[in-house]
């Protein structure tokens, strides 16, 4: 059976959901499909969930509606490590995604998208922007093998620097390819503060909005996701459990140990106190006191399955979502659900999958 390459990641074509009201499930209910790559609350009401299917919120996630089924605010992926960075809302209107040599935009929340606002080529066109990350309507950053600035809403793009070199061989990600290397996580607390964490498990800082780089720690692991909570204190996940603190803005980095040995690929917080953290076989794993301890949550209805999770989003420090799946056609859904969507409601403790 023929394997499906980054190269050939498509937008999803399926036909346009009804409102609906969550209910439980068990994985049995599950058809073959694609597994959601992202969950984002922009607060404690509006929040979007990305897969084949763009869905919406807003009451905090009592209620779902479909509002995209194709194209823009859709992303069909074979894995839940790829996707995610392409593709973000910065306010409860706006938001913006990558595609095929140009940039979409929303304004009303994802229903419609706007595609006229090109990509700068990069220089003699080679590997284009792969993370895109804005702060405001008019303030955002893409990165792929070079780094480009917006101040104005996307309708200019400023070439600030070229992606630092890294070392080849431990950017290598067998489930990602060589992309790796151009779709780094990336935090801004303001115009000037920057972090960016690698798949080669390098950090770099910025404290010129993105002009330069400063390599100031090096993980040794595969680095997953990165949340910056303030100025100073901040987070990366990635492979082997790895788990990583700072409380600098992200010059030094402590590593803490998190219980597992599972690639973590998504964390999220709810201020600085109540986190969770989602990775492979249904792994979840929370703190409620900063970070100092981590626990592991519990899924029900999921059985002995125990898919990869992609993506997690706190609302508050009660109530938390995550989505992931398997598309994987050498393991069907039977045995690994796709598209997968499970939340919480007591700070990450339990666990219930449910169904849109």
């Amino acid at each position: 059976m023929l394997r499906l390459t980054m190269r050939q990641i498509i937008l999803c074509t399926v036909g346009l959901g009804l409102f609906t009201t969550l209910t439980l499930l068990t994985s049995s209910c599950y058809s073959a499909g694609t597994p959601n790559i992202k969950v984002q609350f922009v607060n404690s009401r509006v929040g979007w969930i990305i897969g084949r299917n763009l869905w919406r919120t807003e009451d905090g996630g009592a209620n779902w509606s479909v509002v995209r089924s194709d194209g823009f605010g859709t992303f069909k992926a074979e894995y839940v490590g790829y996707g995610h960075r392409a593709i973000q809302f910065a306010d409860p209107d706006f938001g913006v995604q990558l595609g095929p040599g140009l940039i979409a935009m929303t304004v009303d929340g994802g229903r419609t998208w706007s595609e006229q606002h090109p990509l700068p080529e990069p220089v003699n066109r080679q590997i284009a922007p792969q993370t895109v990350l804005f702060i405001s309507r008019e303030l955002g950053w893409l990165v792929g093998e070079f780094i480009y600035k917006t101040t104005d809403g996307a309708k200019s793009w400023q070439a600030l620097s070229k992606m630092p070199l890294g070392d080849s061989q431990t950017q290598q990600d067998p489930k990602l390819g060589t992309y790796t290397d151009f779709m780094p996580a990336l935090w801004f607390t303001d115009s000037n503060h920057g972090v960016m964490a690698r798949v080669d498990g390098k950090i770099y800082i910025t404290n010129d909005g993105g002009v330069t780089w400063e390599k100031v720690f090096t993980a040794g692991k595969t680095i997953r996701d990165l949340v910056l909570l303030d100025d100073k204190s901040g987070w990366i996940v990635g492979a082997d459990g790895f788990m990583s603190r700072t409380d600098d803005g992200g010059r030094t980095w402590k590593t803490v140990q998190s219980q597992s040995d599972v690639t973590l690929n998504s964390i999220s917080f709810a201020g600085k106190r109540v986190g969770c953290v989602a990775g492979e076989s249904a792994t979840i794993l929370c703190t409620n006191d900063g970070g100092m301890t981590w626990r592991r949550g519990s899924i029900n209805g999921l059985a002995t399955q125990i898919p990869p999770l992609g993506s997690i989003s706190l609302r508050d420090e009660t109530h938390a979502w995550a989505v992931g799946g398997n598309s994987d056609p050498m393991m069907p859904s039977a045995t690994a659900p796709s598209s997968l969507v499970i939340r919480s409601d007591d700070g990450g403790l339990n666990w219930y999958v449910v169904r849109l």
